[in-house]
């Protein structure tokens, strides 16, 4: 008549277990928040003023790899990327980026 039933008890642990495994999930931020986290990073470490290593950071952080990591980064925050690889050398080119984070 009403299909199988499932235990009250049965039922409130698996509703539990659901949240527990949505709390513990990474929300991805936008290109934007992601952006802004990295400016943050820049602006309030004291000992690290890097664009590349705070971006390199937060991806690590996010646990996603460089080519996702990649889609995060806004045209302005590249810009100040590719400034900071050029002054430190590590670019050759201006127009060459994907060597910078590895990817």
């Amino acid at each position: 008549m009403y299909g199988s039933m499932i235990p009250l008890g049965l039922f409130l642990t698996a509703q539990r277990l659901d949240m527990e495994e949505i709390e513990n999930q990474v929300v991805m931020p936008t290109a934007e928040e992601f952006s802004l986290e990295v400016e943050n990073r820049v602006w309030t470490d004291k000992d690290e003023d890097s664009y590349i290593y705070h971006t390199t950071k937060y991806i690590e952080e996010l646990g996603i790899d460089a080519t996702e990591g990649k889609r995060l980064i806004s045209p302005s925050l590249l810009d100040k990327i590719k400034n900071e690889a050029m002054n430190m050398r590590l670019l050759k080119e201006r127009n060459t980026t994907s060597s910078v984070l590895g990817f």
